[in-house]
């Protein structure tokens, strides 16, 4: 009984193998081919012609042993971690930096004011020594935290001042003073500089595009437990717009986004 068994299996089995080499052959018979052939000047799609792109220098091949200063170099400087700050009976709690939102937006793109990346480029060259950037944008919470209330609105708020000081410099503050402004020692209509004595104290030099300052101690370089002079670049006038800038509540406040 189990060999009729075996016998039926095995006939199935090869039937099965026959149909299925059947209908290959079928297939194969059946199949329609067709050669395509183009001349050798035609092509099945338009080329795009190669263009040239010239990639940015490393460190090393800029003239400089420092990263090239950009915008992203002046990134809001706020962490959660850090400890919460108390005046007059209210607490100051620090925002979270580039986890919580970016930098001010101009033209569907993030910005700060272009002459400043230039200058500190220019003197982070001209000394050979690496520009800190203690602040730069800070969006209104950091601003808070910083100034524990005492200032509502800055032009840190709108890309438009920076803090920084030059390793090696820290207590140079002057030369590096010298320096900015001979930048603009042959520029029309800006080299002229006026010195100005604040309310406060500290000494600016100002003329058409920016205000130039020295300040004892940065706000943050007061949390870094730093106590050298840091130098501020604030950003009064805007040559492509050929305008004055404006500081207001709305720039302030609304002007990036949040993550």
């Amino acid at each position: 009984m189990k060999k009729i068994l075996f016998m039926i299996v095995l006939c199935l089995v090869g039937c099965s193998s026959a149909d299925d080499r059947s209908q290959g052959r079928r297939m194969k018979e059946n199949k329609a081919t067709e050669k395509i052939y183009r001349l050798s000047h035609q092509k099945f799609y338009t080329e795009e012609p190669a263009e040239l792109v010239k990639k940015d220098p490393y460190p090393w091949e800029s003239g400089t042993a420092f990263s090239k200063i950009t915008v992203d170099s002046f990134r809001c400087q706020g962490r959660r971690n850090h400890q919460k700050r108390q005046r007059d009976g209210k607490e100051y709690a620090d925002c979270g930096g580039l986890a919580e939102h970016g930098l001010p937006y101009a033209d569907k793109d993030e910005f700060v004011y272009s002459v400043m990346i230039k200058l500190l480029n220019q003197v982070q060259n001209a000394f050979q020594k690496k520009v800190v950037i203690t602040s730069g944008h800070r969006c209104p919470k950091h601003h808070s935290y910083i100034t524990m209330g005492k200032s509502k609105i800055s032009r840190y708020m709108i890309g438009a001042k920076v803090d920084f000081f030059i390793e090696g410099m820290e207590e140079k503050p002057h030369e590096i003073i010298e320096k900015l402004k001979s930048f603009y020692k042959n520029d029309q209509g800006y080299s002229e500089f006026r010195e100005v004595r604040n309310n406060d104290g500290t000494r600016s030099w100002h003329n058409k595009e920016v205000i130039l300052t020295i300040n004892p101690e940065g706000e943050h370089t007061k949390l870094q437990n730093r106590n050298h002079p840091v130098v501020s670049i604030d950003v009064r006038y805007d040559r492509d717009k050929e305008e004055s800038i404006i500081l207001d509540w709305k720039r302030a406040y609304e002007g990036y986004i949040r993550h």
